[in-house]
């Protein structure tokens, strides 16, 4: 038996421009007037809060989290990982490069800008002494030594439009996989005046509070009260004293919700979501990313041993499927071809995987 010589290749998808990943992966937004940032593959991008193509915002070595927006929405400022610790950074919107706000060996967590942009709020364990135990701070944008808030511990805060009411949860379960925990652990929203050191808790659900938001007299939060079990955005009132679900989800948690002039953006079920605070009608937010893929080249890489089969390859693309062809077929560029379910002809990918040996 004589065996021919011939070419194994890989047919590949056609490579795109831009690819639609799953949402999962975009992480912690936040929105301006018009603009959301958000996380995606350890990088900040920015979209119309509409939806629709983003940008890159940032891509230095290192991860970047929790984005927000400055009050004046020209700014972002972020948690970036990359000098080994984690510390806060400013970034402005019309370019150049993050600015370090903080420089302490521990981790920072940025909770928010104070509503009148000088001053960012965050936490952190690096001065109390104990991992767990964190403490609320806000800092000048600018840098400068950080001040801690009044209150003996924080781990989410935010500050009302009149500079003096303190938001806050004193500990966190957000980034641990419990669900509908109700444990020591949960927590609740409480209020703390900076100039008259007032204070009192505004939620007393034996499940989580969490994340709380100013805006005007509401402070909104989520939380897994509710017959599902789900973590939801609520409503608390502080002139009626009441509470009121602003989601319901039944299937998937709200995560990471962030506040912004007219919306509230957060994540949930494998998508961003947006929430406009006058109608309350909440939305996904259909986010294209970029693709990050080379062209589309041909590049004649070997020839068999007896020169009867020729290696082409189409630069990029997605496994499909194993092809044999050799030089005796119809053409050589229908080795590099193939049809789409649409009947197009479309660009593959192949790379050489083996020659079959002349054999008698």
């Amino acid at each position: 038996m004589t065996l021919r010589p011939a070419l194994v290749v890989l047919l590949g998808l056609p490579a795109f421009a831009q690819v639609q990943p799953d949402a999962v992966l975009l992480r912690t937004p936040d929105v301006s007037k018009d603009k959301i940032v958000f996380r995606y593959a350890n990088d900040l991008w920015l979209v119309d809060k509409a939806g629709g193509v983003a940008l890159p915002l940032s891509s230095p070595p290192g991860p970047e989290s929790n984005p927000k927006f400055s009050p004046d929405g020209t700014r972002v400022a972020f948690s970036g990982g990359y000098d080994g610790g984690t510390d806060l950074y400013v970034l402005d919107l019309v370019g150049g490069v993050p600015r370090r706000v903080t420089h302490h060996p521990g981790d920072e967590l940025l909770c928010d800008w104070q509503p009148d942009g000088k001053g960012l709020v965050f936490s952190s364990s690096a001065w109390s002494g104990q991992a767990r135990a964190a403490r609320l701070f806000r800092v000048s944008p600018e840098g400068g030594e950080p001040e801690p808030l009044p209150v003996p511990y924080g781990a989410f805060g935010a500050v009302d439009e009149t500079g003096s009411w303190l938001a806050y949860t004193p500990d966190a379960s957000d980034f641990r996989n419990w669900k509908r925990y109700q444990g020591g652990l949960a927590q609740d929203i409480w209020l703390f005046n900076l100039v008259t050191f007032e204070s009192r808790r505004i939620t007393d659900h034996p499940g989580s509070d969490v994340f709380p938001m100013w805006r005007g007299p509401e402070v909104f939060f989520a939380s897994d009260r509710g017959t599902k079990g789900r973590m939801n955005l609520w409503l608390y009132d502080l002139q009626r004293k009441s509470t009121e679900p602003v989601t319901e989800f039944a299937d998937s948690d709200v995560r990471s919700p962030s506040i912004g002039p007219d919306d509230i953006v957060f994540e949930s079920g494998g998508k961003l979501w947006r929430c406009e605070l006058e109608t309350r009608v909440t939305a996904p937010v259909e986010v294209v990313i970029p693709g990050d893929r080379p062209q589309l080249s041909p590049r004649t890489l070997a020839w068999s041993a007896s020169a009867a089969a020729l290696v082409l390859m189409l630069q990029a693309g997605i496994l499909a499927g194993m092809y044999v062809g050799d030089r005796a077929g119809p053409s050589e560029t229908q080795l590099a071809s193939y049809s789409t379910d649409a009947g197009t002809k479309a660009e593959g990918a192949f790379a050489l995987i083996s020659f079959a040996p002349q054999a008698s």
